[in-house]
């Protein structure tokens, strides 16, 4: 009987071994889920803002008939006309956007370029948190790139902002600019560049302390007892002229009749 519960006790021991290490490995997998679908939203958004022309409106509303109207962004401007017409060009009106202008688009560009490695590199990460095994690269290797990825998205993301900002109100030909949906977009689009970074360096963080899927193992632990020990014999030990037998061993120690 006393066998039969260490039999017991030690099968209830190598079985929570398993649990655990199936824990850690779906939390990695759930994060690097997460992680993917927050650098999806941060890449479409950032892309969005990059392609989208509208970054900024300019307009002489003192020009009396020679009044130009119109949008303009790193690769695009246009002058509206009469009739929900528009005519699109660089030489389309005498307001000319600043160079900064088209190296924030470039900035821009650059951080959506980053975003696409960054969500290309997450679902390999996600497929070696789901199998535990190595693709392509080490875990830790995908984890570091990530948040260089990150960093520098979200880094550009801020030039491009910062360099549109130069941008102000032409006074040689009084145009006034404001700003357009695009360029609120670039804004949004820093906040969650941040998240995203914030994001993949948590995921390193959890790596780092044992979350490493592709370095988790089972190890069973078992106690000893008489069916794994083929060669057991029961050991008799004399005490003031009593022979004690041990018949077992329970969670106290050593049992003996």
């Amino acid at each position: 009987m006393a066998e039969s519960n260490n039999h017991h006790q030690s099968h209830r021991g190598m079985m929570t071994v398993q649990p655990t290490l199936d824990e850690k490995r779906a939390v990695a997998a759930r994060g690097a889920a997460g992680v993917l679908a927050v650098g999806v939203l941060a890449l479409v958004l950032q892309s969005a803002a990059a392609a989208t022309p509208t970054w900024g409106y300019f307009s002489n509303p003192d020009a009396g008939s020679a009044a130009e109207n119109g949008y303009f962004g790193p690769w695009r401007q246009c002058k509206q006309l009469l009739y929900g017409r528009e005519r699109c060009g660089s030489a389309v009106s005498r307001f000319q956007p600043v160079v900064a202008v088209w190296v924030a688009g470039l900035s821009a560009t650059g951080a959506s370029v980053l975003l696409a490695i960054f969500v290309v590199l997450s679902v390999i990460q996600l497929a070696m948190a789901s199998s535990a095994k190595r693709i392509l690269m080490s875990y830790s290797t995908a984890l570091i790139a990530k948040v260089a990825l990150a960093t520098l998205a979200t880094l550009l993301a801020i030039v491009a902002s910062g360099l549109f900002a130069l941008q102000t109100d032409d006074r040689a030909n009084s145009f006034l600019i404001t700003r357009g949906e695009a360029f609120y977009m670039q804004l949004a689009a820093i906040a969650l560049n941040f998240g995203v970074l914030v994001s993949a360096v948590y995921e390193g963080i959890y790596a780092r302390r044992g979350g490493d899927p592709t370095k988790l193992r089972d190890v069973h632990t078992s106690h000893g007892n008489t069916i794994d020990n083929p060669g057991y014999r029961e050991a008799h030990y004399p005490t003031n002229g009593l022979t004690l037998r041990c018949i077992g061993i329970d969670n106290y120690g050593v049992v003996f009749q």
